[in-house]
This record gives structure tokens, sequence and C-alpha cells, in this order.
């Protein structure tokens, strides 16, 4: 079961090229070491004032996202460098529906 985790960082005023810096340098590159990982995408605020972003994530199996997230995988995964950064998160999980046949 392929699994989609969506992550939505909204960002404090202020702080939005220096999340977009930890992205690019931090997390993309951590994350594109995970075993499990099918792919992931990054979303910038399309809004010259944004400060949501979203991070796609897609992953083999809920193991996966496990043995990357810990024992609470539905919960989001902060960084101690982007805490101060962050003015609010969501994630949610979905089943990808894959094309039958």
């Amino acid at each position: 079961m392929v699994i989609i985790r969506v992550f939505r960082p909204r960002v404090r005023p202020g702080h939005e090229k220096e999340f977009e810096g930890f992205l690019r340098e931090t997390a993309v590159p951590l994350i594109a070491k995970q075993q499990g990982l099918i792919a992931q995408h990054v979303g910038l605020p399309f809004e010259a004032d944004g400060r949501e972003f979203v991070y796609v994530t897609i992953w083999q199996d809920v193991a996966s996202i496990r043995s990357f997230a810990g024992d609470d995988w539905q919960a989001a995964v902060i960084d101690p460098s982007e805490e101060h950064m962050l003015e609010e998160t969501s994630i949610a999980h979905y089943i990808a529906l894959v094309p039958e046949g």
C-alpha cells in the first residue's frame, strides 16, 4: 500500500527565505536518503506574501514512514533547527490510488 504524506508548514512572517533554504539544504537531502521513499515534491507559496509551503512525500508503505518518523509516524517530524521558523503545521496521510491493469 503506497502512502502519500502531506506536510503543510506555515512559517512565521519574515522567515520565508530562511525556510526555503532549510528545505533545499537540509530537509530534501535528508528525506532523499530514506529507505522506502518513492518521490518527494516541495511546493513554495505562489503568492508573493504567502507563508504556507507544502511538502509531499510518497512512500512504499507505513513501515517506511515509521522507519523515518518513528512510532509516532502520523505526527510531523520537526527538526530543532526549523522550529523557530514555524507558526503552525499540519500533516495528513493518504492511500495512493493506483490504477488497475
